[in-house]
């Protein structure tokens, strides 16, 4: 089973993940720094690339530049939010 059943690309991961970034975290953050983003693009790489399930997964699996260079608010709202969209509802905008 993949751990992410409803992307049948890479680019259709990447795609819903831009999405997210732009239509639903960044509208929420009042202004955050984008280089902060829990969806930057090296995160979106990482997130393609390890296709994590858990917390725990993006916490040990990226690289810790990138987890301690996003804004704590994100990792704390939104990691957990878009995890479960990416897991259970994925490919569902």
């Amino acid at each position: 089973m993949t751990p992410y059943p409803c992307y049948s690309t890479e680019t259709e991961l990447r795609d819903d993940l831009v999405y997210w970034r732009e239509q639903i975290i960044q509208p929420s953050t009042d202004g955050a720094p984008r280089d902060e983003g829990l969806l930057r693009r090296g995160m979106i790489d990482e997130f393609v690339r390890g296709k994590p399930t858990s917390i725990y997964d993006v916490l040990r699996g990226f690289p810790q530049h990138l987890i301690r260079s996003t804004a704590e608010d994100q990792l704390d709202v939104w990691l957990p939010v878009l995890l479960d969209h990416l897991t259970r509802k994925g490919g569902s905008k």
